[in-house]
């Protein structure tokens, strides 16, 4: 810069000039790497290059400067307009975010919602499911279990008896002459003998590893895990007197005067080459031979090996 101008300048001046140019370049540089300046500072040295307008633009500054002045200004004008209108931008995509949030926390709250729902209907799904399961392995009429819960507690049974090298027993009750009772007393006098003999065999059983089954029509299974053949000959008795202390009346022409009931029974201690069929299968012919000796009595047949 050359002297004679400089001493010319005053020192204000001088101090002015030399912003200018300071901001000049810092504009440059802003511009070439495409960097905003932040408004909020803009704004700032606008309204100090405002306060001091007139001691910086007087007749001592030559003409040739000046523009560079109006360029500043002008640099300074359009940065705040290219700010404001930032903001504004600004403002738009903070009120679609807002808004986009509440459409979340809208869909997030249906699919909770969902979530619960299908929960709960999974859960009364899988109650439903358990309660039919339950319901499939009880006789409708009796309360008591069917075929198919005594078979499955019967192999279960026999593969701990085999483990454990105890001894495990059948007896199979059959009412002596049941058709002639429906057909003498009706059907529903029929269901009522049934659920009142199963009622009186399950109270008559003493553990609750027992387990006594309506197995067909007129016939009932009773499982003795861990009992031989002279525990089960007691149960039977007992069993047997049971329903004699019943006194079911029956008037039939082939019957006495009340309900009589043959009992057969087998026991065994498993073995691998065992099978629980061949325990049923020796318990049915015992029974078969009460019913074909007389009915009215208990017969234990050995199981065949």
């Amino acid at each position: 810069m050359p002297k004679a101008f400089v001493a010319h300048l005053g020192g204000g001046a001088l101090t002015a000039l030399l912003m200018l140019l300071g901001m000049i370049s810092t504009m440059a540089f802003l511009n070439h790497w495409h960097i905003v300046w932040p408004s909020e500072q803009m704004l700032r040295f606008i309204n100090a290059l405002d306060r001091r307008k007139a001691p910086l633009i007087d007749s001592r500054i030559p003409v040739v400067w000046r523009p560079h002045f109006a360029n500043i200004e002008k640099i300074f004008r359009d940065n705040q307009a290219l700010a404001e209108e930032n903001r504004q931008q600004i403002e738009m995509l903070d009120q679609r975010v807002k808004e986009r949030t509440i459409e979340l926390e809208r869909l997030n709250l249906a699919l909770r919602e969902e979530i619960e729902e299908r929960s709960k209907a999974e859960g009364a799904l899988r109650l439903v499911n358990q309660k039919m399961q339950e319901l499939s392995l009880v006789d409708g009429l009796t309360g008591i279990p069917n075929h198919r819960k005594f078979d499955e507690y019967l192999n279960f049974c026999w593969s701990q008896m085999l483990r454990e090298q105890s001894p495990i027993s059948i007896i199979m009750c059959d009412i002596t002459y049941l058709k002639q009772f429906n057909d003498t007393y009706g059907h529903q006098a029929g269901d009522r003998c049934l659920q009142e003999i199963a009622q009186a065999i399950q109270a008559s059983l003493q553990r609750p590893t027992d387990m006594v089954a309506r197995y067909g029509g007129e016939e009932f299974f009773i499982l003795l895990p861990g009992t031989d053949h002279a525990g089960a000959k007691r149960v039977a008795t007992s069993i047997q007197q049971t329903l004699a202390n019943l006194q079911i009346p029956h008037s039939g022409p082939l019957s006495d005067s009340c309900v009589r009931f043959s009992l057969g029974m087998a026991t065994s201690i498993p073995t691998h080459g065992g099978s629980p069929e061949s325990l049923m299968e020796a318990a049915d012919q015992s029974l078969f031979r009460a019913k074909e000796t007389g009915r009215n009595r208990v017969v234990a047949l050995p199981v065949k090996r």
